[in-house]
């Protein structure tokens, strides 16, 4: 920070993601954001995702920190070939990730059905700092916003050791019975629950340096036009949600690219050209629409998705428990301001370039 004007000294450019497959949702279209963005630092930009599908961060630790097992798959992309292919490791140990880059952002985050349940991530998170500590790690942690789950019961065939399944879920049910709920949240309740967590994680750990909304994003498009591209239908009403079908992952396309969006405002400070990117590869090539191709990434969608991060960046600096106000910019409305003395200081400006 210089001031009160968000400022790209604090980016981070080398960044790893212990997680799950939410980690692919959120962070698959970064490379090629950065690389549309900011085509002077893309070569300076490095993502890699350790993962294992549905992983907690107690799993984590246990398995990976403690046990030194490979993990599912550990991906890596450089946005100086923001679409090209990922290079895919299923070898990969948390140490040997570490050693891969000169990472100066690690980035975790919950399981989503534990999300909203602090008591799930208090213990884990602070052996798995603590390990990376040890290991010589000196770089910054972040957390990472995870998307509620959509309304209704979605049903969808899945295939085990080559056999057909169909499957009957409805999420919202099963997490808040978990929680030990009298009702069903809604999305939005689940999502808020979530964003009270985060702001605990950072205000209960003070390594933690930097929050990712890339859930809040997510949540945001669900209430816009962009919620017309998923192919997950509800059962009540038919109605489509922005997910793919199975009811919990995300369809390559839009939404990725919001969440992608909504880190690179956070990791950029806003500090972001609003261009338009190509069709960037999945990392390991599941998750497409029927028709083989991402959804939604004609101009006018990127660009609703574009504002859907904005206003996520807004809401959680609003929802957390010391809130400042947030506006957004450009820099010479700012120097503006500057000249007229009129900056409220407790404000964050985040200077956009469009």
């Amino acid at each position: 920070m210089e001031g009160n004007i968000a400022t790209p000294s604090t980016v981070a450019h080398k960044v790893l993601v212990i997680g799950n497959s939410y980690s692919y949702d959120a962070f698959t279209y970064l490379p090629a954001v950065v690389s549309e963005a900011e085509p002077e630092l893309s070569t300076d930009w490095v993502v890699g995702i350790c993962m294992d599908g549905s992983q907690t961060l107690e799993g984590h630790y246990t398995n990976h920190a403690v046990g030194g097992t490979t993990f599912t798959r550990y991906s890596k992309k450089s946005s100086n070939d923001p679409y090209g292919a990922w290079s895919v490791d299923n070898k990969a140990t948390l140490t040997t990730a570490l050693e891969d880059e000169e990472w100066d952002l690690i980035v975790f985050h919950q399981a989503s059905n534990l999300a909203c349940d602090y008591s799930s991530i208090e213990t884990p998170l602070a052996n798995l700092i603590a390990w990376f500590k040890a290991q010589g790690y000196t770089g910054k942690f972040g957390w990472m916003i995870v998307p509620s789950f959509p309304e209704g019961t979605v049903q969808y065939t899945k295939t085990v050791n080559n056999v057909e399944t169909t499957v009957t879920t409805n999420k919202l049910e099963a997490v808040s019975q978990t929680l030990g709920l009298d009702h069903t949240m809604t999305s939005d309740e689940m999502e808020s629950r979530i964003i009270d967590v985060a702001h605990e994680v950072r205000r209960n750990n003070t390594d933690i340096s930097v929050l990712l909304p890339a859930g809040v994003a997510l949540q945001m498009a669900r209430k816009s036009a962009l919620n017309r591209f998923g192919e997950c239908y509800t059962l009540e009403g038919n109605m489509p949600q922005l997910m793919y079908k199975d009811g919990h992952h995300l369809q390559m396309g839009i939404a990725n690219l919001t969440e992608s969006w909504a880190i690179a405002l956070t990791l950029l400070n806003g500090m972001v050209a609003m261009a338009d990117i190509g069709t960037p590869r999945w990392p390991h090539g599941d998750r497409m629409s029927s028709d083989g191709q991402p959804v939604g990434l004609d101009s006018e969608s990127q660009a609703l998705a574009r504002q859907c991060a904005r206003q996520a960046i807004d809401y959680y600096w609003r929802s957390a428990p010391t809130a400042p106000s947030v506006v957004f910019c450009t820099q010479a409305e700012y120097d503006a301001l500057v000249s007229g003395g009129t900056v409220d200081a407790d404000t964050i400006y985040y200077t956009t370039e469009s």
